[in-house]
């Protein structure tokens, strides 16, 4: 799914039976690199951030796990792992990305390029001042079940503080996630 148009699903519990919601990783548009962001607060340890850039076939061209001690909002995780994608993508050169979150409020400012007062608006600020470097790019809603890999790669283990990058091989549970994900893809 990509966009805001978002399913919430059916409420279990009100006398209405439960819905099962299939979903898939969607492929790029050609020439599009799809980078994958997710973020996750642990208690007591800290925050992790992930991101996982792929192919329009689904293979995994590189992943980056960056985990600290530090406490944040999830919001502001899940906007740093936004610009943490951005980076990279800048770094190695890349010049058509879409970027897809699981957080639909942060999507949505950044679509509607919101501004404000706070912590969270320097990240945004941070995040349209790379955007400039890039041909294209696209912030994309997705749903929580349809972003698994950048889910593992931010709450990678061991939990280790720093920063780790992956070109040339994943960690197997990596590459099972990356691997499931290509049965279903779209």
């Amino acid at each position: 799914m990509s966009g805001l148009d978002v399913d919430m699903g059916t409420e279990v519990g009100r006398g209405e039976e439960e819905r099962v919601e299939w979903c898939c990783w969607a492929r790029p548009t050609d020439g599009m690199w799809k980078i994958n962001v997710d973020a996750g607060v642990k208690e007591g340890m800290g925050v992790g951030l992930g991101t996982v850039c792929r192919d329009g076939d689904g293979r995994v061209a590189w992943a980056v796990s960056v985990q600290s001690s530090g406490i944040c909002c999830v919001k502001s995780a899940e906007a740093e792992a936004i610009l943490l994608g951005l980076k990279e993508a800048k770094r190695v050169g890349m010049q058509s990305i879409i970027i897809e979150s699981d957080c639909l409020n942060v999507v949505a400012d950044l679509k509607g390029r919101k501004k404000g007062r706070g912590d969270i608006f320097l990240i945004y600020d941070e995040i349209f001042s790379l955007v400039p470097f890039f041909v294209s790019v696209i912030f994309n809603y997705t749903r929580r079940v349809c972003n698994k890999l950048a889910h593992l790669v931010a709450h990678a283990t061991p939990w280790s503080i720093g920063r780790r990058f992956w070109m040339d091989s994943l960690p197997q549970p990596f590459v099972n996630a990356a691997d499931q994900d290509l049965i279903n893809i779209c």
